[in-house]
C-alpha cells in the first residue's frame, strides 16, 4: 500500500499573516502553513486549516489562529485545537487570552497532555467594538484597545474593569516600557502614559499611517507607510534613534535584538539596523508553470521571474528584462534553464551565473509545447493554425513545420525520438519527426490528458484512464469513477501505480493492477476554495469561476524515487514515500494468545495490536494503551491495515465514553484519526450508547476535524 507524506512546500504569495522573529529562528507563515526559517533554510512546522490570522511561540509551543480556530503546535504536530476565531492573542505562563470581536476570553493555558485541555477562566465584553490589540500588564492584568479608541485594563483576579485612556484613532499594539505604556495607533499617534497616575506623560506624532509594530526590551520598532512607500523606525526613550526606508510592500514586522524581521503578501525577510543591510530575503511568488531536475524545481512566476529552488532553500533567480508577457512553461536544460512565455518569447538561461545568454521571439499563440531530451529542439503548438513548430534553440529560428491537426493542440510529449499530441478534437498522433511520418488515432471520447512512460500511452478519459501501447493499440483500461476527470496524471516509476488529479481537492494514487485506489492526498487543506470538500457547486451546469477553485495544474512522478511533485493555485508541493520502522502488513501473523504473550514480551506492539483485534482480546489492547511509548503511537496507528481501522475506531470510541484510560485512548483516536480519517463512528456507534453518550462523544471530537 502506498504511503506518501509531504516533504515539502514551496512558501508563496498568500493572505495568511503571522511573523515570530526569536534569537535564532523566525517563524512566518504562507497559506495554510507555517514555516520556521534558520540559516537561509526553510521547514514546515505546522499544517493548518483556513488562512492563519496570528501565530505567538512559548515554551516550545506554537500558537496559532485562524477564522475558526486556536491551535496549539509541538515538535510540527497540531496537538490541541479551540473553537473560536479570535482577532487577537496573548501567551502567559498561567493563560491564553483571546479577543473574539468585543470580548476578551482568558482560558487556562494547557499543563498536561490530555484531550480536554481547556478550560475556560472567564469571558467578558470589554469594549463596544471589536478588540484590535491586547497585552498583559503583570501576570494577572491585561490592557486592551478597541475601535472604539479607548483602551482599558482588565483584572483576572478580581474580574474588575478600569478605563485607562482614549485615543485620537485605533489603537494597534499595546507595550509596557518601564513604568508607561506605550499605545500606538494607526494614524499615526504615539502616547507614553504613565501606569501609576494613568495620564499621557508624552505624545509622538507621525504624519502618516502605522502599519505595525515591535517591541523588544525597551525599544520600540515601527512601520510606517510614507509616500506609498514603507519605512522603519527605532524609538529608544521617546526618541527615533533609527529610520531606514525599504522598497518591500510590508504589513507586520517582529524585532528581536538588531535584527528586523518583517512579511508582506509576497515578501518575507530580516533587516539589521546595526549593519545597516538586509541579511536575508525570500520572495514568495505566485507560481504558473513547473519543471524539476532530480532534487531542483524551476518555477516560472507571474512576476515574469524564474526562481530555482532545492528542498530547503531558494537558489537563484533569472529575469530576462526584454520579456513582458507571462510565462507559460519552464525547461531544464543541460547547465541552462529556458523560459517559453504565452507569446512565443524564449529565453535560456545559465544556471551558474544566472545571465540571460539568448533570447527571441516566435510570434506565436502558444497551446501548448514539449522539448527534446537533449534540449537542443523545442516543439510549440500554434493555436490559431494548429501547425507544430520545431525550433532549432543554437540557431534560434524556426526548421520546421508538423503539419495534420485539425484543431489546437492542447497537450505534446517528446519520448524517444517520438513527438507525441493530442488535440481538441481529440485525435492523438505520433510523430517520426526525424523520418517526417506520423500515426495517428481517433479517440472515441474526450480525452483531457495523456503521458507516454515506459513505452506505455495513459490517455485520461472523463471515467477511466485508457492504455496504449508505442503503435497506438488498445493494452488495457483503468476505471476512474469522479465527479471531475484525472486532467493531470503520471506514473510512478515501477510503473505500478497512476497518479491522477484535476479539479477537485484530492490526488487519488491508483494501483493499475487491482483498479483500486490505494491512497488519496488532500491537495490543499484550506476550506476557503469552493470545491475543498468536491462538492464544487449544487447545479452541475452552473459555471464556476476557477480562481475560486483549488486544483491541479501540473503533476510530476520522480525518475527514480518513490516522490512526487505537484503544482497547485497555492504552490509547488512534494511528497515522498514514508519512512516508518513498522513494515506493512502483509504477512500472516500468528493468531494465538501465546503469539499474542510473545509480541507482547517482545514489544513488538504492532503484531499485538493486529493480533489483539483479530481475536477480540479486549484486555490485551487496553494494556496496549498503557505500554505503547507515546513517542511510537503515531508510528504504530500510521501502519494498521485498513481492515482493522473500523474495529480499533469502535474500541476507542468506547473507551472515551466509558472514561477508560482516558488520556491514551484520546492519544491514540488522535492518530487514528490523522492517519485514516472520521470513519463512520457517529452512525455505527455513538447512538448505540445514548443519548448522553452521543453527545459526549460528539462534543469531544471536534478537535479532531482539523487534523483530517
Amino acid at each position: 500500500m502506498s504511503h506518501y507524506s509531504l516533504k515539502m512546500a514551496i512558501p508563496t504569495e498568500s493572505p495568511s499573516r503571522g511573523l515570530i522573529c526569536t534569537k535564532d529562528k523566525m517563524y512566518f507563515t504562507s497559506n495554510t502553513f507555517i514555516f520556521s526559517l534558520k540559516n537561509g533554510e526553510y521547514k514546515i512546522e505546522a499544517i493548518l486549516e483556513n488562512y492563519i490570522k496570528k501565530v505567538k511561540y512559548k515554551n516550545s509551543l506554537l500558537y496559532a489562529i485562524t477564522e475558526k480556530n486556536l491551535i496549539i503546535i509541538y515538535k510540527s504536530k497540531n496537538i490541541a485545537s479551540l473553537k473560536c476565531n479570535p482577532s487577537c492573542l496573548k501567551i502567559s505562563e498561567k493563560f491564553i487570552i483571546l479577543a473574539c470581536e468585543n470580548t476578551l476570553e482568558t482560558w487556562y493555558t494547557p499543563k498536561e497532555y490530555k484531550f480536554n485541555m481547556f478550560n475556560l477562566h472567564s469571558k467578558i465584553q470589554l469594549h463596544n467594538q471589536n478588540i484590535t490589540c491586547i497585552n498583559l500588564i503583570n501576570q494577572n492584568t491585561v490592557i486592551s484597545g478597541s475601535k472604539d479608541c479607548s483602551v482599558k485594563i482588565y483584572n483576572l483576579k478580581s474580574k474588575k474593569i478600569d478605563k485607562f485612556i482614549n485615543t485620537k484613532s485605533i489603537p494597534i499594539k499595546i507595550f509596557k516600557i518601564e513604568k508607561y505604556i506605550c499605545v500606538i495607533c494607526e494614524e499615526g499617534q504615539i502616547y507614553y502614559v504613565n501606569l501609576e497616575t494613568k495620564k499621557i506623560d508624552h505624545k509622538i506624532f507621525k504624519n502618516t499611517n502605522i502599519i505595525d509594530a515591535s517591541c523588544y526590551e525597551n525599544l520600540i520598532c515601527i512601520c510606517l507607510l510614507e509616500n506609498k512607500k514603507n519605512k522603519f523606525e527605532i524609538i529608544s526613550k521617546k526618541e527615533v534613534i533609527y529610520s531606514v526606508e525599504t522598497k518591500y510592500s510590508i504589513n507586520e514586522i517582529s524585532l528581536e535584538d538588531k535584527k528586523i524581521a518583517f512579511k508582506g503578501q509576497n515578501i518575507v525577510g530580516i533587516y539589521n539596523y546595526e549593519l545597516d543591510t538586509y541579511i536575508f530575503i525570500l520572495d514568495l511568488p505566485k507560481i504558473s508553470c513547473l519543471d524539476i531536475s532530480n532534487d531542483l524545481f524551476c518555477v516560472g512566476c507571474t512576476d515574469k521571474k524564474i526562481r530555482l529552488y532545492d528542498d530547503k532553500k531558494i537558489l537563484k533567480i533569472f529575469y530576462d528584462e526584454k520579456n513582458s508577457n507571462p510565462l507559460l512553461d519552464v525547461y531544464f536544460l543541460s547547465g541552462s534553464i529556458l523560459s517559453l512565455s504565452n507569446n512565443g518569447y524564449i529565453s535560456l538561461f545559465d544556471m551558474k551565473n544566472g545571465v540571460c545568454y539568448r533570447s527571441f521571439n516566435m510570434p506565436v499563440k502558444i497551446s501548448a509545447s514539449s522539448i527534446c531530451d537533449d534540449g537542443m529542439m523545442l516543439f510549440i503548438a500554434d493555436y490559431d493554425n494548429y501547425k507544430i513548430r520545431i525550433i532549432d534553440l543554437q540557431r534560434s529560428k524556426e526548421i520546421e513545420s508538423l503539419i495534420g491537426h485539425e484543431s489546437p493542440v492542447k497537450k505534446m510529449v517528446y519520448y524517444k525520438n517520438f513527438l507525441f499530441s493530442l488535440s481538441n478534437d481529440n485525435e492523438l498522433r505520433k510523430w517520426e519527426i526525424y523520418k517526417n511520418q506520423c500515426d495517428m488515432i481517433n479517440l472515441e471520447k474526450s480525452a483531457t490528458n495523456f503521458i507516454v512512460r515506459k513505452n506505455k500511452i495513459f490517455v485520461s478519459f472523463y471515467d477511466e484512464i485508457i492504455e496504449y501501447d508505442m503503435d497506438l493499440e488498445y493494452v488495457n483500461s483503468v476505471s476512474f469513477k469522479n465527479k471531475k476527470p484525472a486532467e493531470h496524471l503520471d506514473l510512478t516509476f515501477d510503473g505500478k501505480m497512476l497518479l491522477l488529479g484535476g479539479e477537485f481537492n484530492k490526488l487519488n494514487i491508483l494501483d493499475i493492477e487491482t483498479n483500486t485506489v490505494e491512497q488519496t492526498v488532500k491537495v490543499s487543506r484550506n476550506t476557503k476554495w469552493k470545491n475543498y470538500k468536491d462538492n464544487l457547486y449544487k447545479n452541475q451546469i452552473e459555471s464556476c469561476d476557477k480562481s475560486e477553485i483549488v486544483e491541479i495544474l501540473k503533476l510530476i512522478h520522480s525518475k527514480n524515487q518513490y516522490q512526487f511533485t505537484y503544482l497547485s493555485r497555492e504552490g509547488v508541493f512534494t511528497y515522498n514515500w514514508s519512512s516508518s520502522k513498522y513494515l506493512p502488513l502483509f504477512i500472516d501473523l500468528e493468531s494465538t494468545t501465546e503469539a499474542l504473550s510473545r509480541y507482547l514480551e517482545n514489544k513488538k506492539f504492532l503484531n499485538a495490536l493486529i493480533v489483539a483485534l483479530k481475536l477480540n482480546e479486549m484486555e490485551c489492547l487496553e494494556k496496549l494503551i498503557d505500554i505503547v511509548p507515546e513517542e511510537e503511537v503515531f508510528g504504530i496507528v500510521k501502519m494498521v491495515p485498513s481492515t482493522f481501522i473500523e474495529k480499533l475506531r469502535i474500541f476507542l470510541i468506547n473507551q472515551i465514553n466509558d472514561n477508560k484510560k482516558i488520556v491514551g485512548s484520546y492519544m491514540w483516536m488522535r492518530w487514528l484519526i490523522f492517519n485514516h480519517g472520521k470513519g463512520n463512528y457517529e452512525q455505527k456507534v455513538c447512538k448505540k450508547t445514548g443519548e448522553m453518550g452521543y453527545k459526549s462523544t460528539i462534543e469531544n471530537i471536534f478537535i479532531f476535524e482539523n487534523l483530517i
